[in-house]
């Protein structure tokens, strides 16, 4: 349901952009971020607007089993704000779902690819990231705080950030949402019949 959720709102961006913002109403942003304070990653080329940095180790188990154990899962984003209507509209937090992330995975201390697959020890860390170039959507929850303007996650569709343009990102939603919707109604209609 959030999916399909998500879809109606980024479906509306036109309306949004036509009509005066109210603090306080759900709102489509789309523009090119203006980063005051930046990240980056010394694993990483440029800037980001976006970055999650998940560590695991293999830990064993007493059932002669091991298992990965996450030892540090860090979300960044840098400070920064998108245009609206001669404002500027700082966004705080960070996003429930992100769009289009590039991913690359380190390991260490395996034995190599094969043994390492059979015989896990060390560690890996993944880094997912949205670089800071071109515009971007955003979803969330517009407030007024003092005399500024800040998007927050919303409590019904969170926040998106996307490289996509709004109806890009609306038709994954709504991919999404009906997918999930037909996964439930297969699994309720086979509860029911066995």
């Amino acid at each position: 349901i959030r999916n399909l959720l998500q879809a109606a709102t980024l479906m509306e961006w036109d309306h949004c952009i036509r009509s005066a913002p109210r603090p306080g109403n759900r709102i489509v942003l789309r523009g090119v971020p203006r980063i005051t304070v930046g990240i980056t990653s010394e694993q990483l080329a440029g800037g980001l607007l976006w970055h999650r940095r998940l560590r695991q180790e293999w830990k064993e188990h007493p059932s002669d089993s091991a298992f990965l154990d996450t030892v540090e899962d860090r979300v960044r984003m840098p400070e920064f704000s998108i245009p609206l209507q001669g404002r500027e509209v700082r966004v705080l937090g960070t996003p429930t779902e992100v769009h289009a992330a590039k991913r690359i995975r380190f390991r260490f201390g395996g034995d190599g690819w094969l043994r390492s697959y059979f015989f896990p020890k060390g560690s890996r860390e993944t880094h997912w990231w949205l670089p800071a170039e071109g515009e971007a959507t955003l979803v969330g929850r517009l407030e007024e705080r003092g005399m500024d303007w800040v998007l927050v996650p919303d409590g019904k569709v969170g926040m998106i950030l996307s490289p996509h343009s709004p109806s890009r990102a609306a038709r994954r939603e709504l991919l999404k949402g009906l997918a999930g919707l037909v996964g439930v109604t297969i699994l309720v209609t086979l509860a029911i019949y066995f």
